[in-house]
């Protein structure tokens, strides 16, 4: 939940600044993401840690909880930090994908060392393997192709699973987004025209994602909330999607909403494989 929170926190920071990007100066960018970075870290301080009794550092293994929704979800938002980064630095400094992936990094394991000082968390390293993997995707296209091919990409439906344990899961809407991983799936879109020649619109993508359902607990689910008929299951997939940042219309401002919202898979026929239910096919699939 809270990486997904600090990402759309720092890109609403670095939306701000974004504006007047063509202006600044590489020293001023640098000041400018040091108040993203303070001003993200600060929020996320005040936000989940205030009130919340501090401890030696310490490590905590969470590497089996929520059947590892958790740790795409934190590859998918380093991996976007890096991104949205990417794009003010991009015509300020040969090293753009470097300090956009550092940065992504930095901010992302901040919340680490946050964890790793205060009771009832406890440092993951398997998130920061998580981080990094995110930050890696973002970079090495970027030093290989000098362009985003496999875009990192989210969708979320609200699962009728939350109702089981509100606590843990939601009581509304935005706080199921971000706690309900029933009810999201993480997606690595592919651009094939990028890759080969092919006789395919240059914004049609094929996309495989993953996801988890059944879940009312992190590590098991909880007999009292549990209806007899629920099973943990993984959920692969295979679908078409649409690389908004390669349409091109006549409208300049349209084309930078359809780039903001880059993030987002659309409906489209999809495979979905479960251990439980094997292939199913979805003419229009979107989510849970």
């Amino acid at each position: 939940m809270r990486n997904i929170l600090l990402l759309f926190f720092s890109l609403l920071f670095i939306k701000n600044s974004k504006a007047q990007s063509d202006s600044l100066s590489l020293n001023k960018l640098v000041l400018s993401g040091t108040a993203i970075y303070t001003s993200s870290m600060y929020g996320a301080y005040h936000l989940w840690y205030k009130d919340v009794d501090k401890t030696n550092f310490h490590w905590h293994n969470d590497n089996a909880v929520w059947m590892q929704m958790d740790k795409v979800g934190h590859s998918y938002s380093t991996y976007h930090i890096s991104l949205f980064l990417s794009d003010n630095l991009k015509y300020h400094s040969k090293d753009y994908a470097l300090f956009s992936s550092l940065y992504a990094l930095l901010l992302m394991n901040t919340i680490e060392v946050y964890d790793g000082h205060f009771d009832g968390w406890g440092a993951s390293w398997g998130d920061l393997i998580a981080n990094a993997s995110g930050a890696s995707l973002f970079y090495i296209q970027e030093r290989l192709w000098n362009e985003q091919r496999i875009m990192f990409k989210f969708n979320f439906i609200p699962s009728s699973i939350a109702q089981y344990n509100l606590s843990q899961l939601g009581e509304s809407f935005f706080k199921q987004l971000l706690k309900d991983y029933n009810a999201q799936t993480y997606w690595l879109s592919f651009n094939p025209v990028s890759f080969s020649e092919l006789n395919i619109p240059q914004w049609l993508n094929v996309a495989v994602g993953y996801g988890a359902n059944g879940m009312t607990g992190a590590r098991h689910n909880i007999p009292t909330y549990l209806p007899t008929d629920f099973n943990r299951d993984r959920e692969f997939y295979i679908s078409l999607d649409v690389d908004m940042r390669r349409i091109n219309t006549r409208s300049k401002r349209f084309n930078k909403i359809l780039k903001a919202l880059s993030f987002i898979k659309i409906p489209a026929p999809t495979v979905i494989y479960t251990k439980t239910n094997g292939l199913k096919f979805i003419p229009i699939y979107y989510g849970q």
